[in-house]
């Protein structure tokens, strides 16, 4: 016979039902309180058929006047004992419902196995570490069940592969260790290059930035390295070449002002004072000498010294020539957009008082301890360079008269530098140089001679 074991959810009592009872509510003859037939309850295979008014208790036999499809689960040694070893040889289907000794201990019974069989004891609990076969001996136990004889002699679980099996579908598996989660090594690679190649990629700009800066900075301005020979028409290789264009402006960085002194390469140049004077032709034309200008014109006054390790002569006539067509002339007054040049249309036929063109000698040069020091080769020199008209004929005069005292004016002013180290087109070169010499002033600086 088939039938259902489990409690009572009120008061506790085993109770068993029949099969087709399975998640039904039915009543407990116990308590009288309602309770659902699991629908995972535990199937008991009892040896013969047994009617449900034979599963009460004496007591219960006695007040009960109808079957009832609930009763309350009372056995009997020898179908106890049959039961059990029917439900340890047969397939658990419902292996969810195994439990351990603890609940066995629980119900206050103990499991015991002598010559006959298995029988239970009340008043003995199983020890934490002992497990039970299979709910279905469980199932059988119950405060009123008979108590076993002391004579009862405890006795080994005789070792089979069923109950075994058993066993080991009973034990509560322990759950795997969950290990730590390792970190790919893709991971690692990508923290320590990332870093590295950004690091890498800003400092490769940051030093391209600073190579760009010091570049243009040593990038020299086209007016700082002129031609020595300014109406040549061939570099030092022969090759023809373009003139550089004369008019064009000055680099701001090579600019000085009134008494103040800066070099350029090999020189070093003082502007002393700009006056407005008349000049004297030391010869003209038509080969007359000291012969005064019919008009004044505005003089500034040079002090040039030699600082290279060889012989300059830094100033020529050329270089102060008047406005030809054809010939670049670097030498000249900015008045607003308009153009001054000096007076002297020939330079092989006129030359100007105070415009000095001698060659100076290196400033470190060492003579005899016993000669005088005015018999040395000179170091330094004082010239003139002039403004008279523009390229209109206009003279400077008219385009002063009118201006405000705070007018700035600029003053281009040509001169030799000495022999520079030059790179060009990959192969260096010693070469003789000229630079212009941006000078500044305002028309209020302007000295008036005295008639």
């Amino acid at each position: 016979m088939l039938v259902l074991a489990f409690r009572c959810g009120a008061c506790g009592q085993l109770l068993a039902a029949e099969e087709s009872y399975r998640g039904q509510q039915v009543q407990c003859p116990g308590c009288g309180k309602s309770v659902r037939v699991p629908v995972q309850a535990l199937t008991l295979q009892l040896p013969t058929a047994v009617p449900s008014t034979q599963l009460l208790s004496d007591d219960d036999q006695a007040s009960t006047t109808q079957p009832t499809p609930v009763s309350l689960l009372a056995s009997s040694k020898e179908s106890l004992v049959a039961s059990t070893q029917e439900a340890a040889t047969s397939e658990d289907p419902v292996p969810s419902q195994r439990v351990s000794a603890e609940t066995v201990s629980r119900s206050g019974a103990t499991i015991e196995r002598d010559g006959e069989g298995l029988s239970v004891s009340s008043g003995v609990h199983l020890s934490q570490n002992e497990s039970v076969p299979s709910l279905q001996a469980v199932s059988a136990l119950s405060g009123a069940a008979p108590a076993v004889p002391e004579t009862t002699r405890e006795a080994e679980w005789p070792s089979s592969a069923a109950e075994t099996s058993l066993l080991d579908r009973a034990r509560v598996r322990p759950q795997p260790a969950v290990g730590r989660r390792r970190i790919p090594i893709s991971f690692w690679l990508l923290a320590v290059l990332l870093p590295t190649t950004v690091t890498f990629v800003v400092i490769s700009v940051i030093l391209f930035r600073l190579w760009l800066a010091e570049l243009a900075r040593k990038e020299r301005h086209p007016l700082e390295d002129l031609p020595d020979t300014v109406e040549g028409t061939a570099d030092v290789g022969g090759r023809p070449r373009t003139v550089i264009n004369p008019v064009q402006r000055p680099p701001e960085g090579a600019a000085v002002r009134l008494g103040e002194t800066r070099r350029y390469d090999g020189i070093e140049v003082t502007p002393l004072q700009v006056r407005w004077q008349r000049v004297i032709y030391a010869r003209t034309e038509d080969g007359r000498t000291r012969v005064p200008a019919s008009d004044p014109m505005l003089v500034l006054h040079l002090r040039i010294r030699n600082v290279s390790d060889h012989i300059i002569q830094p100033f020529e006539p050329i270089f102060n020539a008047a406005f030809r067509e054809g010939r670049a002339v670097y030498t000249y007054l900015s008045v607003g957009d308009e153009r001054f040049y000096g007076p002297l249309q020939d330079v092989a036929l006129e030359r100007l008082e105070g415009q000095t063109c001698i060659e100076l000698w290196p400033a470190n040069l060492k003579g005899d301890e016993a000669a005088e020091p005015a018999s040395l080769p000179p170091s330094e020199l004082e010239t003139i360079i002039v403004a008279y008209q523009s390229p209109q004929r206009r003279k400077i005069g008219h385009a002063l008269e009118n201006l405000p005292r705070e007018t700035s004016l600029v003053w281009h002013v040509h001169l030799r530098k000495g022999r520079q180290d030059r790179l060009i087109k990959g192969r260096g070169y010693r070469l003789w140089l000229t630079t212009i010499v941006p000078v500044h002033f305002a028309i209020k600086d302007i000295v008036k001679q005295t008639p």
